[in-house]
């Protein structure tokens, strides 16, 4: 069964519930969950530590770290002032799943090299190689600073594009 996620973009986390949870979990990259080549998954399951941008919107933060074929085992959940509450609903959510999360506070920024050391500075001890980053709420700038502070690196930098569809912009 195919459960479309767009319907839920407005959805009120406060009614998240297991059931909720699991329909997300079964949600599929390109809506082809069984037709997944084997590397596709190799490359999923590599990337235990995730880093997000809270959003008003929640489904691109919650989607890829529950969908089952992830091992998630931990979620960096970067906040602006104004969205900690948003934050720390995602860190609940997460936490009920056995996730590990932690919140960080990130001030804005527009300043492309600020936003670069910030982000190496915030991710120094995670090993790249276990590292993925969710750019699908992420601001332009933030978006930018990201790719060029692991462009080339083992670092996955990805989206889930609005069809549902997961989309890796590196490896």
């Amino acid at each position: 069964m195919k459960h479309n996620l767009a319907g839920w973009k407005h959805f009120h986390l406060n009614q998240f519930n297991l059931f909720h949870a699991k329909v997300l979990k079964i949600q599929v990259f390109n809506g082809k969950h069984d037709k997944m080549a084997g590397n596709e998954v190799k490359i999923l399951n590599q990337f235990c530590t995730h880093l997000v941008f809270a959003d008003r919107e929640m489904t691109p933060n919650l989607a890829p770290i529950l969908d089952e074929r992830f091992t998630v085992k931990r979620v960096l959940i970067t906040y602006t002032a104004n969205l900690e509450e948003n934050a720390q609903r995602l860190k609940t959510i997460y936490n009920a799943h056995h996730i590990k999360a932690d919140t960080h506070l990130i001030e804005a920024s527009f300043e492309i090299p600020i936003i670069v050391e910030e982000l190496q500075k915030l991710v120094q001890d995670i090993p790249y190689e276990t590292l993925s980053i969710n750019l699908s709420c992420a601001n332009k700038l933030y978006t930018l600073g990201a790719f060029k502070a692991f462009e080339n690196t083992p670092v996955g930098l990805y989206y889930l594009l609005p069809n549902d569809q997961f989309k890796w912009v590196q490896p």
